[in-house]
């Protein structure tokens, strides 16, 4: 791990500590991205239960009754990954730091060719919600394993709402 060590620990804590997207903020995504806007969901609670880099989850409940987790990815954040992405000069730096560190031998155009399509799938949480499907498909019926299921008419490429499942963080699960 070495010198990398310092910039997981970064990110792990940014993780867990991102601030909270304000209310107002989130609702305008969800009237921006869902035909029903925050009308989808019959309840909405206004304190997120998990913040990342790029988005947030709040928990709400739907018409029907479920309980659903709604990730719902910050305003601009997509535009402004792409367009540090754009930015050939930190791509290569940041290729350089991470291929040194490891003593890796690659081609850099094929690498941040590679990084800059992973990075612009990751922000498409339509993306996420077929590998969600995907996943629980692949392990319905598990003795332990619970996948949620995507709620397609209250999801797009930048809010994902899934059933509720209560889980632990990755700490928790280490010990």
């Amino acid at each position: 791990t070495g010198g990398f060590a310092p910039y997981q620990k970064a990110l792990t804590r940014l993780q867990s500590d991102a601030p909270p997207m304000a209310l107002e903020l989130v609702h305008e995504v969800l009237d921006t991205e869902l035909a029903a806007g925050v009308r989808t969901f019959a309840d909405f609670s206004a304190i997120p239960i998990a913040a990342a880099s790029i988005g947030q989850v709040h928990r709400a409940t739907l018409h029907d009754g479920r309980q659903v987790a709604v990730k719902v990815q910050y305003p601009g954040v997509a535009h402004a990954i792409q367009s540090d992405l754009a930015n050939t000069e930190l791509v290569a730096t940041f290729l350089r730091f991470v291929t040194s560190e490891y003593g890796m031998v690659f081609n850099p155009r094929t690498l941040a060719r590679e990084l800059t399509v992973r990075i612009g799938e990751e922000l498409d949480y339509q993306r996420e919600a077929t590998t969600v499907a995907t996943f629980g498909g692949l392990y319905r019926g598990h003795p332990f394993i619970r996948i949620p299921e995507v709620i397609a008419e209250a999801s797009s490429s930048r809010v994902l709402t899934l059933t509720y499942l209560a889980g632990m963080g990755w700490d928790a699960a280490q010990h």
